[in-house]
């Protein structure tokens, strides 16, 4: 697995943090990890804390990623 380091995949992917092509469970599982740590792969939103902010964030990118 690859990991994004601005949780950005593929360009015009945010949230594809493993680069997949998908906004999915293993990018779930990184953000669900790092919560209340200031983990900037799982920083969806960029505010320095991994909340569930981000993991809202995440779920509202849900699926795969729109051709660019």
């Amino acid at each position: 697995i690859r990991i994004d380091p601005d949780c950005q995949g593929r360009i015009g992917c945010p949230g594809d943090c493993d680069t997949n092509g998908l906004v999915d469970m293993s990018d779930a599982v990184l953000v669900m990890m790092a919560l209340n740590e200031s983990d900037p792969i799982a920083d969806i939103d960029g505010n320095g804390t991994v909340e569930l902010a981000d993991l809202v964030a995440l779920l509202l990118l849900w699926g795969p990623c729109e051709p660019s």
